[in-house]
């Protein structure tokens, strides 16, 4: 069963792998792409979409809703994002994570 919370590392948040299809909005135009690691603060987009660090963007999907976040690293195949939700909003965003990946694993 996977968990995601706190973890005794610089990252407050434990980060998970996985494979996830979205949609990331980009100066306002959606674009496809894959979630290839998240956890509760963040995550990071693969996409072939551009944006440049400190971008406001959207990530969007129909298991977790509708996440603001903000771009904090390029990379060459996507960027790196901070979500940008509330303590309560985190908390939530936590469970929507867990039942998925729990789903996901058969866990």
């Amino acid at each position: 069963m996977f968990t995601i919370g706190c973890q005794n590392e610089l990252r407050s948040d434990k980060r998970v792998q996985t494979d996830k299809r979205a949609r990331v909005a980009v100066a306002g135009l959606w674009h496809d792409c894959m979630i290839r690691d998240i956890s509760a603060g963040g995550a990071f987009v693969e996409t072939e979409a551009r944006a440049p660090s400190a971008a406001p963007v959207a990530l969007r999907d129909d298991d977790w809703g509708l996440i603001a976040a903000t771009v904090t690293r390029v990379d060459e195949d996507g960027f790196a994002v901070v979500f940008g939700v509330s303590e309560s909003g985190k908390r939530d965003l936590i469970d929507k994570l867990t039942a998925y990946l729990n789903a996901e694993t058969g866990a």
